[in-house]
């Protein structure tokens, strides 16, 4: 059985496992390096702000894409079981057509 990493929760994922976890402390680690790093050498808020816009937005598009990526796993791999446990024809060895009947 696949392990779910993230939960969606309105617009967000919230990590549920330990993969989940690493990924959302990674990322957040990553913007607190940046935004240390842009500030220091900024003058204003607008400064900080402008230098770490490209770098916090990829972080979270990353984040997103990681998330919307483990939910259609996920969704996938219920179908593919729902369909075993119902015994699906096709997995008997059948095609769809052949269960229409020939008249």
């Amino acid at each position: 059985m696949k392990t779910q990493w993230f939960k969606r929760l309105g617009w967000f994922f919230l990590p549920v496992s330990l993969p989940g976890v690493v990924i959302a402390l990674a990322a957040l680690a990553f913007c607190a390096q940046v935004f240390f790093a842009v500030d220091r050498k900024s003058h204003s808020v607008s400064d900080t702000l402008y230098g770490v816009f490209p770098f916090f937005a990829c972080a979270f598009l990353l984040f997103d894409w990681v998330g919307r990526k483990d939910q259609r796993q996920n969704s996938k791999h219920k179908i593919d079981c729902a369909n075993v446990a119902a015994g699906s024809h096709r997995a008997q060895g059948g095609s769809k057509k052949s269960n229409q009947g020939d008249a």
